[in-house]
């Protein structure tokens, strides 16, 4: 029985990506969902780069790098305990949104806000304020609670 045992270097391909590539995906991630989304994880955007262009894991890393190489890397907070990029924020600061679409995004941000607050409310007064008491269910009613309005 012969063996051939291959010891031959993996080529690491360093892919240089476009920032007009950047520049549609960024537009397409943050612009084409019904809810603008503008807050994601970094997992949570390579889903959204290799769901919209089809692309392979090191493909959608390498997107990251360059949009983090443009300053991605400083368009970032905390939300919902979790670090995550500020897609419009960076868009902005890129010039790839104009600054009335800036501004129209934060000010139906704010109305979002408002309508998830009164609609917490509501939701409050009826499942009651106890979260430790709330079922699964309950639960489960309550983080969809801005897209199904109580």
């Amino acid at each position: 029985m012969n063996k051939k045992i291959f010891t031959e270097k993996q080529v690491v391909r360093k892919e240089k990506i476009s920032e007009d590539e950047i520049k549609k995906l960024i537009r397409k991630i943050s612009w084409d969902k019904s809810y603008k989304i503008q807050h994601f994880s970094e997992n949570e955007l390579i889903y959204e780069i290799i769901s919209l262009i089809k692309c392979d894991l090191e493909h959608a890393k390498a997107i990251i790098e360059g949009m983090n190489n443009l300053g991605l890397v400083i368009c970032t907070g905390t939300w919902e305990v979790s670090f995550k990029y500020d897609l419009w924020k960076f868009a902005f600061m890129r010039d790839y949104i104009s600054q009335e679409e800036y501004f129209q995004h934060l000010s139906e941000l704010s109305e979002q806000q408002e309508r998830r607050a009164e609609n917490e409310r509501k939701f409050m007064k009826k499942h009651g304020s106890d979260k430790t008491e709330w079922s699964e269910e309950i639960w489960e009613k309550y983080w969809w609670l801005d897209f199904d309005e109580e």
